[in-house]
């Protein structure tokens, strides 16, 4: 008889374990910039999806406003703030 195995947690890489997987993957030197200029694609596609300016879904999203909304998906939601988050970091970071 087999005892069921619990699911393993996986913990979510840190932005710089990703970049390391890209540098592993790439070899590129300019890795930061390659997830950059991905992460601001994403932020982009979410605007057009959307149609509404990061500028706009930012102070909305941090007052909660769209907790009981079936017009947005949860993890487009999250996926968009953690992706501005990560650029604006980055930008802060290097400016």
């Amino acid at each position: 008889m087999t005892t069921p195995q619990t699911p393993e947690k996986r913990r979510l890489p840190s932005f710089e374990d990703f970049i390391q997987a890209v540098k592993q993957k790439n070899g590129d030197a300019k890795a930061k910039e390659a997830v950059m200029l991905t992460l601001r694609n994403n932020i982009a596609h979410y605007e057009q999806k959307y149609k509404m300016p990061t500028a706009e879904f930012i102070p909305r999203y941090e007052r909660g406003e769209f907790e009981n909304s079936d017009d947005y998906l949860d993890f487009d939601l999250l996926g968009w703030y953690g992706d501005y988050r990560a650029v604006r970091a980055y930008d802060e970071g290097n400016g």
